[in-house]
């Protein structure tokens, strides 16, 4: 097994990509109670939202900013939420507290 100084510490090993991304925000993390999702592409934004294992918990659509209720979610744990728009896609880890 080889290993490089060049590996990208924010791909997981499920393949999914944390980047930074400047048009999307996800706030606050951990989640108490209630998850802010907002864009600034002006344009209708598509967010979903998975559990690890890829299952699909919540998903809807927004323009500029919504709110995800942590019940809608699921119980404690991590999940993944992606924010698509017409020409940039954002994913990012969640974690929900008790």
């Amino acid at each position: 097994m080889c290993i490089r100084d060049s590996i990208n510490i924010t791909t997981l090993a499920s393949g999914i990509n944390l980047t930074e991304n400047p048009h999307f925000k996800v706030y606050p993390n951990p989640v108490n109670n209630v998850l802010y999702l907002e864009s600034s592409l002006n344009e209708e934004t598509v967010f979903v939202i998975t559990d690890i294992p890829g299952k699909v918990v919540h998903k809807g659509s927004f323009m500029n900013r919504t709110l995800v209720e942590k019940t809608h979610i699921g119980p404690a744990g991590v999940y993944y939420v992606t924010l698509s728009g017409k020409t940039e896609k954002f994913t990012t880890r969640i974690i929900i507290s008790e």
